[in-house]
């Protein structure tokens, strides 16, 4: 977003205006106050400064900001979305006027929405398989094995893919998805023998969806004894026209509000981890889809995370695991380069964040990462202290490592 747009859009935006239009203001002084909208309260805390064009809660939420954050808030969304929801209001313009489109564009536009158009009906498809007589294995694995709540299965869209020969895409046929729309979205492929085959039969379906709600791609788990011995744990979708994993972060849209409050977000491994944590009340947690995470996913986490005193952060909470460790090394390296403030919440070495949400009360969560939590830094010295061994080689593979952190920041 242009900076002379923000300008010309923060000259213009009146704060007391744009909370009008959701909330009645009363005048107090010089000043104008209302109950906060952001939290529960029958006393009126959430003061309007005309003059500063600011906002502010003494009530328990404590927030504050400009007319940019109000509409963050109050509205669910990044901050150039909330640029662009204020220049529409006040008529300023933030793209070029175009007169046309090509046909090649239009075709492009149509054919994007059909493909999201056609992943909610499969997801609404996975959904209903679920609560019905063919997924009651599948609804007893996620209630009872990972002890997901109705409220928890139905905010992520879980489901179930039928085994029954194809049932989805009969389904989806009868309501005008022909084979081409569901490879499309990657949920049936052609074999080797040039039959189709149906991605994720008989797995438990994780529905992905991005930034904005809209669900562009699928992962199926494994829980059936049934499954070949081969067959790997996690199915995810392959990259499509609406998807990208190395760009797509699962949660983010269920986690996006909870991130602007804390002015923090958690990474995880996967996507129980996600829900789990979710479920037990720390909402400002995602994951990377099946994938390591990479320079898009921090570009994409910069457009939702604000920033306190110039400096984001983010909190990363990989598997406790050798492979979990190394993840929190590669990410923090990344994250690191890009400008970000970084901390590291070590779990045990048997566990991973869905063990740790389900086995521990709230408290005792929050307990152990704010006892627990320490600066990547710090992390990654320890981890080099511990890996210290007499090879000349393998010292210099570690001071070239933290010399390539240090040039980084």
């Amino acid at each position: 977003m242009e900076n002379e747009i923000i300008s010309k859009v923060k000259s213009v935006a009146s704060i007391k205006e744009v909370i009008e239009d959701f909330i009645p203001l009363k005048r107090l002084g010089s000043n104008y106050v209302c109950c906060c909208p952001f939290h529960e309260e029958k006393t009126p805390s959430f003061y309007v400064n005309v003059k500063k064009n600011t906002f502010t809660c003494y009530g328990a939420d404590h927030s504050h900001g400009d007319v940019f954050t109000f509409i963050q808030l109050y509205k669910k969304c990044s901050f150039t979305e909330a640029v662009k929801y204020l220049a529409d209001r006040y008529g300023i313009e933030t793209t070029p006027v175009r007169k046309s489109y090509t046909e090649e564009e239009r075709s492009a536009f149509r054919a994007r929405k059909r493909m999201l158009y056609t992943a909610h009906f499969m997801a609404d498809s996975f959904s209903r398989c679920l609560y019905g007589a063919s997924g009651s294995e599948a609804l007893e694995y996620l209630k009872f094995k990972r002890e997901f709540n109705d409220e928890s299965i139905k905010e992520f869209s879980l489901g179930f893919s039928s085994n029954c020969n194809f049932n989805h895409c009969k389904e989806a046929r009868e309501h005008g998805y022909g084979k081409k729309d569901l490879q499309n979205i990657r949920v049936i492929r052609d074999d080797k023998d040039g039959k189709s085959v149906d991605v994720f039969s008989g797995r438990v379906v994780f529905p992905i969806q991005n930034e904005d709600g809209d669900i562009v791609a699928f992962a199926g788990r494994s829980f059936q004894n049934n499954l070949k011995n081969n067959t790997a744990k996690y199915i995810n979708s392959a990259t499509s026209d609406i998807y990208s994993k190395s760009s797509t972060l699962y949660g983010l849209y269920q986690a996006k509000e909870a991130i602007f409050r804390e002015k923090n977000v958690i990474v995880v491994e996967g996507y129980c981890d996600v829900i789990s944590m979710h479920q037990k009340g720390i909402k400002n947690v995602v994951a990377s889809c099946g994938t390591a995470f990479t320079q898009e996913h921090a570009k994409l986490l910069r457009r939702f995370l604000p920033s306190t005193d110039g400096k984001r952060t983010v909190t990363l909470m990989f598997d406790g695991d050798k492979a979990g460790c190394e993840a929190n090394i590669k990410a923090g390296k990344t994250l690191l380069s890009l400008g970000f403030d970084v901390n590291v919440i070590p779990l045990p070495s048997t566990k991973d964040a869905d063990d740790f949400a389900r086995e521990n009360s709230i408290d005792a969560i929050n307990e152990y990462m704010e006892r627990n939590t320490i600066p990547f830094l710090r992390f990654f010295a320890n981890v080099l202290k511990n890996s210290v061994s007499d090879d000349k080689s393998e010292k210099n593979a570690i001071l070239n490592d933290v010399l390539e952190i240090l040039e980084k920041l």
